[in-house]
């Protein structure tokens, strides 16, 4: 199943144009243009190459030496983190799009384009211009495009893009990278933000920080321009949300203002290094018993932590409550294979548990069991990202002994599947990983019947797009009669900590979320996250991590 491809139909597909300032470029918009034309909802109808002369490297670093300091960083990080993998590999645009008209503009103003361009261009009658060069002070007035011209002049290189996106998110630690795609208003200071997307930042470089910026905007770009496609008849695609230029805008830095910053980001780099040798991210589990009937009291309390041995970890934990007993499924990892498998354990209220067994072990990595029940059978779906499925087992002895009932989903990159019936239709939700995103970044939804399916996707997929909420964090659950989906929240670190997010609309048709609440690791000492949380009666069952010093050999 293919999270974004979707039937054409009856609807023409939308007519592109693509603004560029070369023939040469980068390799990151040749797939971009590749992916663009495999799809059956968009057509590529003309390519646009500017005349604007432009300062080049070498005279920009003569005449503009305050920079210098910036340039030989961005060498020393290109060089040094990405190795062999080179985004910025040139190709020709005419090899890339062989059979698509090429219109070289003529303008000689490097702020406007000349009335023989203007005519030129709406010949084609296009929907979209797509504008990886900066745009002309007066294309506002062209009616160039019937749903608005694109801007992705943040993509450009130094020298030609004096605000280099990807730069400072990394210099400054900032824990995720804005990667929204606009529309331009028509005034040189507003756009239209119209999909935002959020992921988490590098820690450690700039290029690499940059090359997952420009893979998750082609994802944006097809993402967004689907959605227009499916909804171009709807009032539905409107952009609401203004997005204003201001003189704060980041600017790349002088000599002056980037040593400081610089050497503060290395010694960063050195100290994290140091720390990976030194010590191991050990999840460990931790549950509660309470009398509390609302569900956010059961939140709070002191927690009795199951400290796994040394050499493994212990996490995503999930709840059940069977014949009167507690039982625990969680992931297991040795440290030294790198890979989980699934175990289970006894909880009782005196705060011990017994020998956690193994119900379930692969050749690939296993995690997230999630077990529920349906028709007086306990199912689990667990995480099998490694094989590209979605797999549904059914327990056939308890709790030790599980089969398989069917496979889901296939050829899919899925993380933490979790399911839960709401208003008489079985929804999935699940963290997706498709060509330029990451599993924590986006939040697919499908809907079925019955678990065992066919599950329909939902037709606002990806339903949300951020590292800050989109991953699963456990069972979907009801307080006060409201759902709420417990998140991961992935900014600057994986697992970081969790979201209650609260469901306001779910149906086949619009997803609408909001948040409730925030689980930062702060319930237990020296804690650096925690990303799972699952309610079961009285019980609360939550994990965390902690560094833990290496055994050394």
């Amino acid at each position: 199943m293919q999270p974004f491809h979707t039937e054409a139909g009856f609807r023409a597909p939308l007519k592109i144009g693509i603004l560029l300032k070369s023939s040469n470029q980068p390799d990151w918009i040749g797939s971009l243009l590749r992916r663009l034309s495999e799809v059956n909802y968009l057509k590529i109808e003309l390519v646009i190459l500017t005349s604007t002369e432009r300062k080049g490297l070498t005279a920009k670093l003569i005449y503009e030496k305050q920079y210098l300091l910036f340039f030989l960083y961005k060498l020393i990080d290109q060089a040094w983190f990405t190795r062999r993998k080179n985004r910025s590999k040139s190709l020709r645009v005419e090899d890339l799009v062989k059979e698509v008209p090429v219109l070289r503009l003529q303008s000689s103003h490097s702020d406007h384009i000349e009335s023989n361009d203007v005519q030129q261009v709406q010949l084609f009658e296009l929907d979209v211009i797509l504008c990886l060069d900066k745009c002309l002070l007066n294309w506002q007035d062209c009616n160039f495009a019937q749903y608005g011209l694109y801007p992705l002049q943040d993509t450009l290189e130094w020298p030609d893009n004096d605000e280099p996106v990807g730069f400072w998110e990394v210099i400054e630690h900032q824990p995720v990278t804005d990667c929204s795609l606009r529309m331009w208003s028509g005034k040189w200071d507003t756009e239209k933000v119209i999909f935002q997307s959020f992921f988490s930042t590098h820690p450690d470089s700039v290029a690499l920080n940059r090359s997952n910026y420009f893979s998750k905007m082609s994802a944006v770009v097809l993402q967004a321009l689907r959605l227009l496609w499916e909804e171009s008849n709807s009032s539905f695609w409107q952009p609401t949300v203004d997005y204003h230029y201001d003189k704060q805008v980041p600017k790349s830095p002088t000599n002056r203002k980037l040593i400081i910053p610089l050497l503060q980001h290395c010694s960063t780099i050195i100290k994290r290094k140091i720390q990976t040798r030194l010590f191991n991210h050990q999840w460990f589990l931790a549950f509660s018993f309470h009398d509390k009937s609302k569900y956010f009291g059961k939140l709070t309390g002191d927690y009795t932590e199951m400290i796994p041995p040394p050499d493994r970890l212990w996490a995503d934990p999930f709840p059940v409550y069977l014949d009167g007993k507690y039982y625990l499924f969680f992931e297991e990892l040795l440290f030294r294979s790198g890979k989980g498998h699934l175990s289970v354990t006894e909880l009782q209220k005196d705060g011990t548990w017994t020998t956690p067994k193994v119900v379930l072990e692969q050749d690939c990595h296993l995690s997230y069991p999630f077990v529920f029940q349906w028709q007086e059978s306990h199912y689990m779906i667990p995480e099998t990202n490694q094989k590209k499925s979605i797999e549904l087992y059914k327990c056939v002895e308890w709790p030790h002994s599980w089969k398989i009932e069917k496979i889901l989903m296939s050829g899919v990159n899925a993380s933490d599947t979790t399911i839960c019936e709401i208003e008489g239709l079985w929804w999935m939700f699940v963290a997706i990983a498709v060509e330029g995103t990451q599993a924590k970044d986006e939040l697919f939804l499908y809907y079925a019947e019955n678990p065992v399916g066919p599950w329909e996707a939902h037709k606002r997929n990806p339903v949300v797009s951020d590292v800050r909420n989109a991953r699963p964090a456990g069972r979907i659950f009801q307080s006060d009669g409201v759902w709420m989906r417990p998140a991961q929240d992935c900014s600057g670190l994986y697992g970081r900590a969790i979201v209650i997010m609260e469901i306001v609309r779910i149906n086949p048709h619009e997803y609408i979320e909001k948040d409730h609440m925030k689980i930062e690791p702060l319930w237990s000492k020296n804690l650096i996250g925690t990303h799972t949380l699952n309610i079961e009666g009285s019980l609360t069952v939550i994990d965390g991590c902690r560094k833990r010093l290496k055994r050394m050999r």
